[in-house]
């Protein structure tokens, strides 16, 4: 969590393994509908002997979580480039839900969603994008293995991988991009 100091930080191995059978369909050119099966399991070893997270409850800390969901994800998207965009709008939600099966030890509900958008400032190539996110987790006595993670290049650069994890996270960022040299 965020009082914890560096000194706190504790090093070990985490193994997952993520296998998803997605269907998708198009409604129209910027509507997306998606549903899934996911398999996902992940292990926690080589701790250290004074770890505090290897004897944390649940006892799952230490070992393996594995949960099999059903997920459905919808996604508008109106932005007029997938890689470079300078206009257009992204609305995206999902929701999985693991029950506690024969596959998993684990059971939780997920729900997020997302929105970005993009606009051009100063013709040609000065956009600003913002983006603003938010999931959340509804289970009990969950593992650290399916808490949601902030930290790392694509959430919060600059702090380490999977800093902060928890139940709920939001997320925004709000960028000015424009052309440095050629294509940088």
């Amino acid at each position: 969590g965020n009082e914890s100091e560096y000194s706190d930080r504790e090093t070990y191995t985490r193994e997952p393994l993520d296998i998803d059978l997605t269907l998708s369909r198009g409604f129209s050119r910027r509507l997306v509908g998606q549903f899934g099966l996911r398999y996902k399991t992940v292990r926690n070893l080589n701790f250290s002997p004074e770890s505090r997270l290897r004897t944390l409850s649940p006892e799952l800390n230490g070992g393996r979580a594995d949960y099999m969901s059903i997920f459905s994800n919808w996604r508008f998207d109106s932005r007029d480039s997938f890689i470079n965009p300078s206009s257009g709008l992204v609305l995206q939600g999902e929701l999985e839900w693991a029950p506690r099966s024969g596959l998993g030890n684990v059971d939780f509900v997920r729900s997020s969603f997302w929105v970005q958008a993009y606009t051009t400032l100063f013709y040609p190539k000065t956009v600003l994008a913002l983006r603003l996110g938010g999931q959340e987790l509804f289970g009990k006595d969950l593992p650290v293995q399916v808490l949601l993670p902030i930290g790392g290049n694509s959430s919060l650069r600059g702090s380490p991988q999977d800093r902060y994890l928890g139940k709920s996270s939001v997320l925004t960022n709000v960028e000015l991009r424009f052309p440095v040299f050629w294509r940088f």
